[in-house]
């Protein structure tokens, strides 16, 4: 039985604009696109489209609280504690900013399978902002700019097996 998505199809965003911004990886290939749809009082509401999974070398945290609301696809949320969660359409996250995470999208055919979320970040105060980065095995908590120059951007690798995840998994998706 097939996933059902709340959203009949989001790929329609493609034809209306190009994203306000696409973080790449290493050869340059589409990480996450962020089409902005509004910012009020420090509060950001962005469609996110997630075409590959987060770099498994450490988990990251943001500079605000955010929720994701995912659309259509979903993935696998790996935190700090060990756990590893399916999110997929219709799962509301909260998460505080300082809460570590990794998403990691489920592969078909050795192919990252896209997710789209909708994503509010919380407001932040410009004069007290908060760094965002990456929680390391050798060196504990980095800012992002200093994990890219320590560490580089994510290996190119796909990863072949589902089955390599670490950690509890507490749902896996419907396939």
């Amino acid at each position: 039985m097939q996933p059902v998505s709340i959203v009949p199809t989001v790929s329609v965003v493609d034809a209306m604009r190009a994203a306000d911004e696409t973080i790449t990886v290493g050869d340059k290939s589409p990480y996450i696109s962020r089409w902005v749809i509004r910012r009020v009082s420090g509060v950001q509401v962005a469609l996110h489209k997630t075409d590959r999974s987060d770099d498994d070398r450490a988990r990251h945290d943001h500079v605000g609280w955010n929720i994701s609301i995912v659309l259509r696809g979903g993935y696998w949320e790996h935190l700090s504690d060990g756990v590893v969660k399916w999110r997929g359409p219709g799962s509301i996250i909260f998460r505080r900013a300082t809460t570590l995470h990794r998403l990691e999208l489920p592969l078909k055919n050795g192919e990252y399978q896209t997710s789209w979320s909708l994503w509010i970040r919380g407001p932040f105060r410009k004069s007290k902002r908060r760094e965002w980065g990456f929680m390391t095995k050798e060196h504990g908590w980095l800012r992002s700019d200093i994990y890219l120059d320590m560490y580089g951007p994510a290996p190119n690798s796909k990863r072949k097996k589902q089955a390599s995840r670490s950690g509890k998994v507490v749902f896996q998706p419907p396939m």
